[in-house]
């Protein structure tokens, strides 16, 4: 869109959580003001997750590659206090997935049933 199209549109701001709010603000003003939007929404990524399956309240769990974090929403609104950074991610429960099954003999036979599902897949 160029940006004379802009105007007079809606937005979704989704902010990390825990995102400052001064920060929030200067961006709200640059959609509003300087890029003429008619509206916008500004909503943290938990409260968002949580509208966007319906529920008021949640535990919200966001994993990444390489870390995460726990955010608690009640009624919409992340609790302030309820809520931790976590130092490990996606990649972390893969190796510890990997090191489960070969642990247990499973490693090669997930090998062997994932290349049978390839080929019936394929012909």
């Amino acid at each position: 869109l160029a940006p004379s199209q802009l105007h007079g549109c809606c937005a979704v701001l989704a902010l990390p959580d825990g995102f400052a709010r001064c920060d929030g603000s200067a961006l709200l003003q640059l959609l509003l003001v300087e890029m003429g939007m008619r509206a916008c929404l500004v909503a943290e990524e938990a409260t968002l997750a949580c509208l966007a399956l319906g529920l008021s309240s949640a535990c919200v769990v966001r994993l990444g590659a390489s870390r995460g974090a726990v955010v608690c929403v009640d009624e919409l609104i992340p609790m302030p206090g309820c809520s931790t950074r976590l130092q490990y991610g996606g990649d972390d429960a893969d190796a510890l997935l990997a090191a489960l099954l070969r642990r247990h003999g499973l490693h090669d036979r997930l090998a062997e049933l994932a290349a049978e599902a390839e080929a019936e897949a394929g012909g």
